[in-house]
């Protein structure tokens, strides 16, 4: 038989036993928890991306064309060394192609820390664009001319003087 004080101590010992299997299992569930959580912020983090990409669809774009719209691209989206980089630039020449240079607007946003310089963001567009074929008339009309028309400048003369975008290019 036991006395009342090792009687005390197996109970307190079991208690603490209990206590660590049942803080092992609580610290394992909540491992598990914040696993399937991150996975679940992932999923809805690239259904957020995909859905964006959604948001604004082909006939959308088409039509908000139709009532006067530009369409602005951001070059620091197809532009490889960009931390905001999604897109191919195939994905870029595609939009060109639906809603037209006349009515396309490209801008850098570029120029933060890591990411390359606005002038290195349009150098790289306007190069890239040139080796798949767009004219270079409607390069101008996107990196300049659009902008232009929607300030008012329309009619300004280049005080710089016209330098072709190959020229600039290199």
């Amino acid at each position: 038989m036991y006395n009342a004080t090792e009687q005390l101590a197996e109970i307190n010992k079991a208690g603490y036993d209990n206590a660590v299997k049942l803080a092992a299992l609580s610290l394992e569930k909540a491992e598990r928890l914040t696993k399937l959580n991150l996975q679940a912020a992932k999923v809805a983090l690239e259904q957020g991306v995909y859905s964006a990409n959604a948001v604004a669809g082909i006939k959308d774009v088409q039509e908000f064309v139709r009532l006067g719209a530009y369409i602005e691209h951001s070059m620091c989206m197809y532009h490889p060394q960009s931390t905001f980089h999604l897109w191919d630039f195939d994905r870029l020449l595609r939009w060109i192609q639906i809603v037209g240079p006349e009515r396309t607007l490209l801008g850098s946003d570029l120029g933060q820390k890591n990411n390359p310089l606005p002038v290195e963001g349009l150098r790289f567009t306007v190069e890239k664009l040139l080796d798949k074929g767009v004219k270079e008339g409607e390069i101008e009309m996107m990196v300049k001319n659009n902008a232009a028309a929607l300030l008012g400048l329309e009619g300004s003369a280049n005080p710089r003087g016209s330098t072709s975008l190959k020229e600039a290019a290199v």
